[in-house]
């Protein structure tokens, strides 16, 4: 009774802590204010192909980035590599590794973003030489079961910001929460990114992209297949409260479709679309592939594919 006592205690005041978050975040900076944008693109095709819906699942190595709570619960060794082709030649790659010990999962995480060479101006308009751009975030996770059914874990990243001879760097730290609800397969988190110092580049200092999330999902079954239903609540510094919805169907444990909706878009309805497949391949070793596609209205389409390996 004690122990049932402490973790509905325990639960309570993670979850008023989250609540009062957005009233913090709301108003606090307006559109494009913010450094650091890269990191709000999101880590996965998994997750990506479910509109971004991943709080609440946070089941395999992108728990790193989405929800570093989600570490505790995985028991094997896990490897993960995507690249997401962005609008304008735009790259990002990433690579994620967790590893399970008897204290809890520990997890790191190291992302590059990269682009063509741009045509530089002066002042007066006048054409230059070309430059260069590049981002770098590095993360280091943990994520722990402080009860059977609740979990909590944390990072710490370094980022990294270059354009030509300038950069700017910063810390910046993420805070994430999981329980198993009473009720069976349903699960709620939250977490709290991109906490941290501001970075200057030159004479321009600006805070990071800082965000709070609450997410639920929910694990049901169709035709004898799991199927996951997720939304998220996300509440960033510098746009307006989004709503985001993902669905993930599992067919014989191998094949997987998914879809996706955010509704913080300004780019039409098809632009908050999401769309996701997924092959797993289970031997001595299971690797998953994983493909999203993303619309960006008018800028142009996203994909992103992942390669994940489990020991």
């Amino acid at each position: 009774m004690k122990r049932k006592t402490t973790s509905i205690t325990c639960l309570a005041l993670v979850i008023a802590f989250t609540a009062g978050i957005p009233s913090c975040l709301a108003g606090s900076g307006g559109f494009g204010t913010r450094s650091a944008q890269f990191l709000k693109m999101g880590v996965g095709a998994r997750a990506m192909g479910m509109g971004s819906a991943f709080v609440g699942l946070a089941n395999d190595a992108t728990a790193i980035y989405w929800n570093p709570a989600g570490l505790a619960y995985m028991d094997k060794i896990q490897v993960s590599f995507a690249h997401l082709w962005w609008f304008q030649d735009i790259s990002y790659e990433y690579f994620l590794h967790s590893q399970p010990t008897k204290y809890g999962t520990f997890g790191w995480g190291l992302g590059y973003l990269h682009m063509d060479p741009m045509q530089g101006r002066d002042v007066e308009g006048e054409l230059t030489s070309q430059f260069k751009s590049s981002d770098m975030a590095f993360s280091i996770a943990f994520g722990r079961r402080v009860r059977k059914n609740i979990s909590v874990g944390g990072s710490v990243k370094y980022i990294n910001e270059k354009i030509e001879d300038e950069s700017a760097s910063a810390f910046a730290f993420d805070f994430g929460w999981l329980y198993r609800t009473q009720i069976k397969n349903l699960f709620l988190g939250g977490s709290f990114q991109n906490w941290g110092s501001s970075m200057k580049f030159v004479r321009e200092l600006n805070k990071l992209p800082s965000s709070a999330k609450i997410g639920l999902c929910y694990t049901t079954f169709l035709a004898k297949h799991p199927a996951n239903l997720a939304m998220d609540l996300c509440v960033p510094s510098d746009n307006r409260i989004g709503l985001h919805f993902g669905t993930e169907y599992i067919y014989n444990h191998m094949l997987m479709g998914r879809l996706g909706y955010r509704t913080e878009t300004d780019l039409g309805f098809a632009s908050g679309l999401s769309f996701g497949v997924g092959f797993l391949y289970a031997q001595i070793h299971t690797y998953r592939i994983d493909y999203a596609f993303v619309p960006q209205g008018v800028l142009g389409n996203t994909h992103t594919i992942s390669l994940t390996v489990t020991f």
